[in-house]
């Protein structure tokens, strides 16, 4: 006889006419249950909680007998069972499909439901998902915004339900924000919080990386599950730099309002810690941004070598006190293992991760080094360090870190997984992936901007502006405080610059500037001032571009930013050479070069190359343009995005047009031409094709270059830069002087 059941509180899976629960180990073909074996369960779970991925042979052995030795059979035997019990009540082959030589996929539609939270995620499998709104007597409401759903978890389906709930609340609320108008009963985003480096109380300098220490694992633990979103540490230490709060127990009202302003948070964790006799105590306080109360207050105290058991007791207290339960078990050993159990290499690379933080990016290398000298199983001290070499532009290195992080994060949680897959397919040039990575962490956290902005930047990188101003027109229309943070209007400012739209990318750029100041984000002041500099360079506003790249430098060295500071001394070159002031402009991007090798830089040093031989072409010393534009071209030739490549291009056939290689040369302007097409970079292709108009005329292609000219023309018109219509009323003078040589060399011959 049916039994009469109750929906429960936790997370369960809907697909046809069953109902799995994987906490309470039961299935139900409506109100009834279904009988399976242990195994046979454990592979439904896992086939489920995959649903529409293909589930390897090898991972159904791992992961269904994870201590045992079995055959294939095995897995066989249970797909049989399983078969026998859903096939009647689905259509065709039934939901279980093989996959030949590789495993098999759950076809049918999934939901995921929580009767507590009232919301469902429906899985169609090998398409998106796509969540609806709240699920009760009126049924589901259909949101037309569709997320990718690329669940890759290794925890136990009861670990990777929790996790997804919660992003899906997430996705729910974020969605209907964004589409014609937020409803007034809209679910609520997850309550965020930033967590604040801690004060050394003691005073003891071989304890300081302590600070560092737990408020990153303490950010890792609270995150676990996905209840909270927790503040990235870096933010939050850009944020103390630039508000400088007074470390410790607390803040002041002003303190808070301006944390939870540019943080976009609703709570803030402050704390002292101190050491003695081997032992570390930690007192934390928990304050609310709104109402400026104390939510909770925790003493912790553990052997110093127990930093994560000390973490794991402060996170259930903190947990208990916000009305959460504790995280999952599987949760919470997803979150542990993503920090080292060897208390050296967490000292190691806790210490690397501030020093990267700082700009210090050969200091963070050494240190994160001795993290994974010390626990070669570090995923993430492998992925951080790829990230400084990368920085450097080290990209062979970054690609061996990346690979060794990706290799070891399959036991990582989802969010964090995702993070390495997606930092690993960018070292590896591979943005599709890269792109489809990121695209997953902003579809699963659509209320953790810091994703959509690694997305747009995979975007930029990939050469698919289109996809990238959907994503930014997404961020726009967040709610407050995501849609008024000017990294939004950085990489606005530098997608509109990317397409030649000067003016607007100048707009956007002041705009943020004024919203970067009263961050006090010197940082980001730096960026957007960058840009706005550079743009009006390009609409001949020579004075106010060389003003404001000074003021960018100046900002950059204040923020402890040398790269940047680089940077700005390459731009101010360049507005030198605008000014046709090409031995001025040569001694400065030699001080823009010698900065960026004192640093390591490896990554903007061919940016700087680029420029440099730009300028040694306009001084006539066209042996060295070439050496320096063939030196940046095998740089990024693979690694550093498609339009910088076309950048080089474009030096090294300027640099061959001027020696006269016109063969050589019009293979790699064709080449950079093609490229600035692909991308949409309006400014790449039409200084490639007026260098190509140029050589059309030295070849006496004279209906080349005036077909290449009236095309470009009109779009350097629309862009405003000043210095490419010069460019092209130049050449069209060439091309009618030409014209004009041959029609009187042919009046001269007369008939023949």
């Amino acid at each position: 006889m049916a039994k009469d059941l109750t929906l429960p509180a936790h997370d369960y899976f809907e697909f046809g006419p069953f109902r799995l629960d994987s906490s309470s180990r039961s299935l139900y073909r409506g109100d009834e249950f279904v009988p399976v074996t242990p195994k046979a369960f454990d592979t439904l779970c896992l086939l489920v909680e995959e649903a529409g991925r293909v589930v390897t042979k090898d991972e159904l052995l791992q992961r269904v007998w994870p201590d045992t030795f079995v055959e294939e059979g095995s897995i066989a035997n249970n797909i049989s069972i399983l078969r026998k019990i859903l096939n009647p009540h689905f259509e065709g082959d039934g939901p279980i499909a093989t996959v030949a030589r590789r495993g098999y996929r759950f076809t049918a539609p999934v939901q995921l439901r929580n009767a507590r939270a009232e919301i469902a995620l429906v899985a169609e499998p090998g398409t998106p998902v796509q969540p609806v709104g709240p699920v009760g007597p009126v049924g589901p409401v259909g949101i037309d915004e569709r997320v990718a759903w690329r669940s890759r978890a290794r925890l136990w389906p009861l670990v990777a339900a929790a996790s997804v709930l919660a992003a899906v609340i997430a996705v729910v609320i974020a969605v209907r924000l964004m589409s014609a108008g937020a409803r007034a009963d809209a679910p609520r985003t997850r309550r965020a919080i930033a967590v604040l480096a801690m004060k050394n109380v003691s005073g003891r300098g071989e304890y300081a990386w302590f600070s560092t220490a737990l408020s990153e694992a303490i950010n890792t633990d609270l995150g676990a599950g996905g209840q909270l979103r927790l503040i990235s540490g870096a933010a939050v230490a850009e944020i103390q730099q630039d508000i400088a709060p007074q470390a410790g127990l607390g803040l002041t009202r002003k303190q808070l309002d301006e944390i939870g302003s540019d943080l976009g948070c609703d709570l803030v964790l402050t704390g002292d810690y101190t050491s003695a006799g081997g032992r570390i105590r930690v007192d934390m306080r928990l304050d609310d941004i709104k109402t400026g109360a104390t939510v909770a207050t925790v003493s912790v105290s553990d052997d110093e070598t127990k930093l994560l058991d000390l973490v794991a007791s402060a996170s259930r207290e903190l947990r208990a006190k916000l009305g959460l339960g504790p995280a999952l078990a599987g949760a919470s050993a997803a979150a542990r293992a993503a920090l080292s159990a060897n208390p050296d290499a967490l000292r190691f690379y806790f210490l690397g991760l501030e020093a990267l933080r700082n700009h210090d990016v050969v200091r963070s290398i050494e240190l994160l080094a001795q993290a994974t000298e010390t626990d070669p199983d570090f995923a993430l001290a492998h992925s951080v360090m790829s990230i400084s070499w990368r920085v450097l532009g080290y990209d062979s290195k970054s690609q061996d870190e990346a690979t060794r992080a990706f290799k070891l994060s399959s036991r990582l949680g989802r969010e964090d997984r995702l993070g390495v897959e997606g930092a690993y397919y960018e070292v590896m040039s591979d943005w599709p992936k890269a792109i489809e990575q990121y695209q997953s962490l902003w579809s699963f956290y659509p209320d953790n901007i810091a994703y959509a902005l690694k997305l747009v930047h995979q975007q930029l990188l990939g050469g698919r502006l289109q996809d990238a101003g959907r994503v930014i027109a997404q961020m726009k229309a967040l709610p407050p405080p995501a849609d008024g943070d000017p990294r939004v209007d950085v990489v606005e400012s530098d997608w509109l610059y990317r397409q030649g739209r000067y003016a607007d990318a100048a707009a956007v750029a002041a705009k943020g500037v004024e919203k970067a100041a009263r961050r006090k984000s010197n940082q980001l002041r730096a960026r957007l001032t960058l840009v706005q500099g550079r743009a009006l360079m390009h609409l001949g506003d020579l004075d106010e571009a060389t003003r404001l790249i000074a003021d960018a430098k100046r900002l950059f060295e204040v923020a402890g930013d040398p790269g940047g500071a680089s940077d700005a001394i390459r731009s101010d070159a360049l507005a030198l050479l605008v000014r046709d002031q090409p031995d001025a402009a040569a001694r400065r991007i030699d001080e823009a070069l010698r900065m960026a090798k004192a640093i390591n830089n490896q990554r903007l040093v061919p940016d700087i190359l680029i420029e440099r031989s730009t300028i040694l072409c306009r001084l006539g010393k066209l042996s060295l343009a070439k050496e320096d534009a063939e030196t940046a071209l095998a740089a990024v030739a693979s690694a550093q995005g498609r339009a910088r490549n076309a950048r080089a291009l474009i030096a090294l056939g300027k640099a061959e047009k001027e020696q006269r290689d016109y063969t050589a040369s019009r293979k790699h302007l064709e080449d950079a031409e093609r490229i600035g097409r692909d991308v949409g970079e309006p400014p790449v292709f039409t200084d490639a094709a007026n260098t190509l108009a140029g050589l059309d005329l030295l070849e006496g292609r004279v209906d080349d270059a005036r077909r290449r000219v009236e095309e470009i023309a009109p779009v350097d018109r629309r862009t405003g830069d000043k210095a490419a219509i010069a460019a092209d009323v130049e050449t069209l003078a060439a091309i009618a002087k030409a014209r004009n040589a041959g029609d009187k060399s042919a009046r001269d011959r007369g008939p023949r």
